[in-house]
């Protein structure tokens, strides 16, 4: 009886022992997990912090208004579609940016006109060098302005232009995933994004997306196979609709339009930071393609200037929705409703003059200080204005407003 009453006490001991064994494996463990997700959050913290100071750097670096630009060097990108770079006139270094913004011109297209303001995105990271480049596509029907870039512009030309802006850029160094549909000339603020992660050494994954008619229409390829080589983390896509021969067939990895269904078919998920610049079609399709696939609303962002933008929700006529908008400084008061528009259009029925540039709330130049009253976006704007200033290129009244025009 006693040695079994001992074998007793001996498994009770061994109990006991694993059972402590087993709380401080789980008390290591707890303990192991803590100090992961602490060392995870500060790694983040730092991270954050380090792009605020480098944002903060690019801001402090920029100018108010319009800043005297030298043309050094013009170039064809692909057919109908040209490329500049430009330096500070007065010869001091032109500031850092953030790769996928953009820039904007006021140019004085002809005698009997007003100096025109249009946004054209950055398509090459900062440089050492202090240049700036954008790449226009002539627009067809002639556009006023692509027009006037292709066929007055030349090397050893002053321009006016408005310091780097938009918010249309990657969210973290380093950060999620990431994935990029461009078409046509759209492809530029990738080539600025897609130059920027090179030059930083940013591995992280990232895909691009590319459709365009041809070869010939192929922006900037060469420097697109660069930055392929460049960047392991890239794998690119591109798409041929119209291929003019037998081998450009054989070139492009699509033939066809780049659409949903075909980056469907090459991502795990839709568990990425979507990107997307291009025609309007393109940006309608897709934008909603995507949101009915799964993709949260916050992670796909679009560029779009002038009438290249996302379709607006607009408010109809029935709604009997009547408001009292005021221009303080013209002296004019307009009684809107919905079928005016946005406050821009109601300003050029009106005869108010107004800044405007992308028409898409992307660039910022039309933003006005609102006095009373308060305005909805009709379109989700790019770059958000600051509390008590609106952006009327995509706003409409709220109710009765008053504003500093």
């Amino acid at each position: 009886m006693a040695a079994v009453l001992g074998w007793i006490v001996l498994l009770a001991a061994a109990v006991a022992a694993a059972a402590g064994a087993a709380g401080a494996g789980r008390r290591w463990r707890r303990e192991r997990r803590t100090l992961e997700a602490e060392s995870a959050f500060l790694d983040g913290a730092v991270r954050d912090l380090r792009e605020k100071v480098e944002r903060e750097r690019v801001r402090e670096g920029a100018w108010g208004g319009f800043r005297k630009f030298m043309v050094t060097r013009r170039r064809d990108a692909a057919r109908g579609v040209v490329s500049l770079e430009m330096r500070p006139h007065d010869g001091h270094p032109a500031p850092p940016f953030v790769g996928g913004q953009f820039l904007t011109f006021r140019l004085k297209t002809g005698e009997d006109r007003m100096p025109a303001t249009r946004c054209y995105s950055l398509s090459d990271g900062p440089r050492e060098d202090g240049c700036y480049q954008i790449t226009v596509k002539r627009v067809s029907p002639p556009g006023e302005v692509s027009s006037y870039f292709h066929d007055h512009v030349r090397e050893g030309d002053i321009l006016d232009v408005g310091a780097p802006a938009g918010d249309f850029t990657l969210e973290k160094s380093g950060g999620r995933p990431v994935v990029m549909i461009a078409g046509g000339v759209g492809i530029t603020p990738f080539l600025s994004m897609l130059s920027a992660m090179a030059a930083a050494g940013d591995a992280r994954e990232a895909w691009l997306f590319y459709g365009v008619r041809c070869a010939a229409e192929h922006v900037a390829a060469d420097r697109l196979r660069e930055l392929r080589d460049r960047l392991p983390g890239l794998r690119m896509v591109v798409f041929y609709s119209a291929p003019e021969s037998a081998g450009e067939r054989a070139e492009c990895d699509v033939v066809g339009r780049v659409d949903a269904d075909a980056v469907k078919r090459r991502l795990p998920s839709c568990n990425y930071e979507f990107h997307i610049c291009g025609p309007s079609a393109m940006l309608d399709k897709m934008v909603a393609d995507l949101k009915e696939w799964g993709a949260r609303w916050q992670s796909v962002r679009y560029e779009a200037f002038g009438k290249a933008s996302v379709k607006k929700r607009r408010v109809t006529d029935e709604s009997g929705e009547r408001h009292k908008i005021t221009f303080a400084k013209s002296g004019v008061s307009v009684m809107w409703t919905p079928s005016m528009g946005a406050i821009l259009d109601v300003c050029e029925q009106n005869g108010v003059s107004a800044e405007s540039g992308c028409r898409a709330g992307n660039c910022r130049a039309c933003m006005t200080p609102v006095r009373a009253g308060e305005v909805r976006y009709i379109s989700r704007p790019g770059c958000v204005p600051e509390a008590g200033s609106c952006l009327i290129c995509c706003s409409v009244p709220g109710g009765d407003l008053t504003i500093d025009l």
